[in-house]
């Protein structure tokens, strides 16, 4: 493993854009360590051997695929980034575009529209459909949006077919509720994510409609009260309480999970802005649901700095 220089951490605006990118490229001669080439056409990071890395019973699809579109993440960021230093991250800037392309189209053929099949994934050899896949699949499209004009056709039909999948998922659902020990905040945030990006990436698509109005049910519901369930303000010329199905948080807006008051959860008013994220960028207005109670939890949040 390569020496590096430690980052000047005493200037007044560290860490800065700058040093974000430093430090991912010096990341990617971490992770190029743990690539693997399954064809000319295919790859991916980490090992598929569970008995490296997760005791035995421990979730699968979370730990493959979860870390493998947060990896595409950096590698796209990097891959548009000025910033990028070759020399510094070990490999060049096409290289960083075929590993996006090989592990996009290996994501998708293992999803439940491909038609791959490996251990450990655990439905069958494939993954989707599942309490979390809504993260993965928002990961993978932001991943996939800021390098599209570049990727292989194939690949950009892959990512959408699976974004209308998961999203489809949700078509004429009512977001889960959820006070106590286990809050449902975090589920219908990343769930809004998925729908949000699948919406703006295909807004003609036949579902698009029925994916917004979800996508907004679910953000809305992301942190509710018993206030909210009287709440007459209106949004979308609909009172709150009309869009509310769900208690996710107490009166104070603190949530529980793991069966005690947890600020992390907290946190996932991010994924709430990554779903904002996917209209500006399309140059839409974000619909308003998606900030709800966002500036309040995060009142809330600045206490635990």
């Amino acid at each position: 493993m390569n020496g590096f220089e430690p980052l000047d951490t005493s200037q007044p605006d560290f860490p800065s854009e700058t040093d974000l990118v430093i430090l991912m490229c010096r990341h990617i001669r971490h992770i190029e360590q743990y690539w693997t080439d399954d064809s000319d056409m295919m790859g991916h990071f980490g090992s598929l051997n569970m008995d490296e890395w997760m005791p035995p019973g421990g979730p699968i699809n979370e730990e493959v695929i979860r870390s493998m579109t947060e990896q595409l993440q950096g590698y796209a960021a990097l891959y548009k980034h000025s910033d990028f230093d070759s020399d510094l991250a070990g490999v060049s800037r096409s290289h960083l575009l075929d590993r996006l392309n090989r592990c996009m189209r290996w994501i998708v053929a293992h999803h439940l529209v491909g038609n791959l099949h490996t251990t450990p994934l655990q439905w069958n050899g494939q993954w989707g459909d599942d309490w979390e896949s809504s993260l993965w699949a928002g990961e993978l499209a932001m991943a996939s949006y800021w390098v599209w004009n570049d990727l292989d056709a194939d690949v950009r039909e892959g990512v959408l077919n699976l974004l209308a999948f998961e999203a489809d998922r949700f078509v004429g659902v009512d977001p889960p509720d959820g006070r106590w020990l286990d809050t449902k905040a975090e589920e219908n945030a990343w769930d809004s994510f998925l729908i949000a990006w699948a919406y703006c990436m295909q807004p003609d698509h036949p579902h698009a409609a029925q994916w917004l109005d979800r996508g907004k049910a679910f953000a809305l519901n992301t942190f509710t009260t018993d206030r909210d369930r009287v709440d007459m303000q209106l949004i979308d010329d609909r009172a709150v309480r009309d869009w509310v199905c769900t208690q996710t948080a107490h009166p104070d807006l603190t949530v529980e999970n793991h069966g005690s008051f947890h600020p992390g959860y907290l946190g996932c008013g991010g994924l709430l802005l990554e779903g904002r994220l996917a209209f500006q960028e399309m140059g839409m207005e974000p619909p308003p649901h998606y900030l709800h109670h966002v500036h309040d939890v995060w009142a809330i949040l600045k206490r635990w700095r």
